[in-house]
């Protein structure tokens, strides 16, 4: 028997299998244990997808992953710096408007 695959005891939120993609690629290549690779590509997403949607442990430090703001699109929780560049965005660059040359 493994461990568990949500719940108190399971991975938290903060580890890589915790990502969709990452959790497919792991049961395509072992899944099923006595037929590992025989799964198709969808079949994994799914299984993955549904031991993903089931609550596991937080990962307190969570926020400070990819402080370059580089997080993979399907991280399951946002970042400071995703947080930061998003912030940015909605911030105006300039308070001056331009007008573009044109006759008077």
């Amino acid at each position: 028997m493994g461990p568990p695959l949500w719940g108190p005891g399971s991975y938290n939120v903060g580890a890589g299998m915790s990502r969709v993609s990452t959790a497919a690629n792991f049961i395509r290549a072992n899944m099923p244990f006595d037929q590992p690779g025989t799964l198709k590509d969808q079949q994994a997403l799914d299984v993955a997808a549904y031991v993903n949607a089931h609550p596991r442990p937080d990962f307190a430090a969570k926020q400070f992953d990819w402080p370059h703001g580089d997080a993979p699109p399907d991280a399951a929780y946002p970042t400071l710096a995703a947080r930061h560049r998003a912030t940015r965005s909605l911030t105006p660059r300039s308070s001056k408007c331009s007008r573009a040359p044109g006759p008077d």
